[in-house]
């Protein structure tokens, strides 16, 4: 993935982002990688900022595919 591109969106609402993860990408931060799913989210949804680990509600592992759900609130 281009580190530039977002991942897909499959849903969003006030409260989710449901989001398409590709493998190769970490879903939070981790020490001196590349920017994760939850830090590009955060480009385009600054809400995330202010969330534990930028809203992520689960991970699934760098080389795994799959849908990942992001919170856009703390309720």
């Amino acid at each position: 993935m281009d580190q530039s591109q977002l991942p897909i969106i499959a849903w969003q609402d006030d409260d989710l982002i449901v989001v398409d993860k590709p493998a190769g990408i970490a879903t939070v931060a981790l020490k001196g990688g590349r920017a994760s799913l939850g830090e590009r989210l955060a480009e385009s949804f600054p809400e995330l900022k202010s969330l534990p680990d930028h809203g992520a509600c689960h991970r699934l592992d760098n080389d795994t595919t799959g849908l990942v759900v992001f919170a856009r609130n703390r309720e």
